[in-house]
């Protein structure tokens, strides 16, 4: 794919993105937010950055303002007041979602964390396959990676185990593309269109105390309030049988999510970290294959679940 700006006629609907980074300001971290802000400058025809901090200093301001290649869209900085809680700054952006949404010249929103590298592959991806699962009810979504400097290789940012292919319902659509439903779609990020915003911006999902985590699948707890800013829809209006809206696509002959779903979480630190629980699985050996033995491991496993659950009522 190329990354030309004639490159996006096809996509008609496609005009005009709105970006939203949160970057809570620690100088350390300036390199990976110049990193995400370099990866966007080719991924739309007109971008909108507004980067959302918490520092007010001219001097540390101005350092966010050097590392931000503007030539190529317009860019501006936010700073919220009276936030109440300093993880509220997470939440921040939706002002300015709220407020780029009456203008209809805005056909997209990007919310990031300010360490997440988008390719143009990625965005294309993304609308193709838009396309695709809207009658289904779901939406195309990505899935975060890190490149280990040890051995070369690229591992899951998030994931802390292999998953079962019983535990990830797949979808298949008749034109031969097929979709999976992961244990864990956190991507650290959201990517909407209007008809997806209006829903976010209108719905529960819109707020902090909002509760994902209803079905006990979602390993981020409700406290957690800066990873839910980035889940949107996720758990919102999810059809039935499935664990999110967010679907990846998937190679059922490999076995392999599609490369063109993955991001980058640009510092690596999970992957390259010892101590770190995640990172650790490789991207090309996250599902663990439909067996004998892996049917009956997931048959125990939803009798204990149900057993707990029960026992847990009795206490109560």
């Amino acid at each position: 794919m190329t990354t030309d700006q004639s490159d996006w006629i096809q996509y008609i609907q496609y005009q005009k993105l709105s970006v939203c980074i949160t970057f809570h300001y620690v100088p350390s971290r300036l390199k990976y937010l110049a990193m995400a802000c370099k990866k966007l400058v080719d991924i739309a025809p007109k971008i909108h950055l507004t980067i959302v901090t918490n520092t007010s200093s001219p001097e540390e301001l101005q350092h966010i303002r050097d590392v931000i290649e503007t030539p190529k869209f317009i860019f501006d900085i936010l700073i919220p007041i009276g936030l109440g809680h300093p993880f509220l700054l997470a939440w921040s952006h939706l002002p300015v979602f709220k407020k780029q949404f009456e203008d209809k010249s805005f056909t997209h929103f990007l919310y990031l964390e300010d360490d997440i590298g988008i390719s143009p592959e990625n965005i294309k991806y993304w609308l193709e396959e838009r396309t695709t699962l809207k009658p289904f009810g779901f939406y195309p979504s990505f899935f975060r990676r890190e490149l280990n400097d040890t051995d070369n290789s690229w591992y899951s940012t998030d994931v802390m185990s292999k998953m079962s292919l019983y535990d990830c319902p797949v979808v298949d659509i008749e034109d031969g593309k097929s979709f999976i439903s992961t244990v864990f779609p956190y991507q650290g990020m959201y990517f909407l269109d209007r008809e997806l915003m209006k829903e976010h911006l209108e719905g529960p999902s819109s707020n902090p105390d909002f509760e994902h985590n209803r079905t006990g699948i979602f390993r981020i707890h409700p406290t957690e309030v800066r990873e839910k800013a980035a889940l949107a829809l996720t758990y919102v209006n999810v059809p039935a049988g499935y664990r999110s809206r967010n679907l990846l696509s998937f190679d059922k002959k490999a076995n392999q999510i599609s490369d063109y779903c993955m991001i980058h979480h640009l510092p690596n630190n999970y992957t390259n970290n010892p101590e770190s629980m995640i990172g650790k699985i490789k991207v090309d050996q996250l599902f663990i294959p439909k067996s004998i033995n892996t049917y009956f491991r997931k048959k125990i496993k939803v009798a204990l679940s149900s057993l707990l659950s029960a026992l847990f009522s009795l206490k109560t």
